[in-house]
């Protein structure tokens, strides 16, 4: 459903980006112009938006996107360091389990 309505929705964009008024139009600076503030715009919102959703987060302490991105990446890390050490622990004991009886940190 959704990608008829894609395939529809770009077959009828076409066509009117065929239209040389439409062209015209849409060559025109000012447009332009307009359009890149308007992303600007849109770009500064968003920033200041998410400072201030943070700042209300802190208060009320609750996690935001960027803490939860966070803790992601550092159990990430924490469980490759674990995985690592499991499978030194593996090695060591496959290997006959010499070097594990002496205490030796790894």
């Amino acid at each position: 459903m959704l990608d008829k309505l894609r395939e529809d929705a770009l077959r009828r964009g076409m066509r009117l980006l065929s239209n040389p008024s439409v062209a015209r139009v849409l060559a025109d600076p000012r447009l332009l112009g307009a359009i890149t503030k308007g992303l600007e715009l849109k770009g500064r919102f968003e920033s200041e938006f998410d400072r201030k959703v943070g700042g209300v987060a802190a208060v009320l302490r609750l996690a935001t996107r960027g803490d939860l991105t966070q803790l992601e990446q550092t159990l990430e890390g924490t469980l490759r360091r674990v995985e690592a050490r499991c499978g030194a622990i593996e090695r060591r004991i496959e290997g006959g389990g010499a070097a594990a009886g002496r205490g030796q940190p790894s």
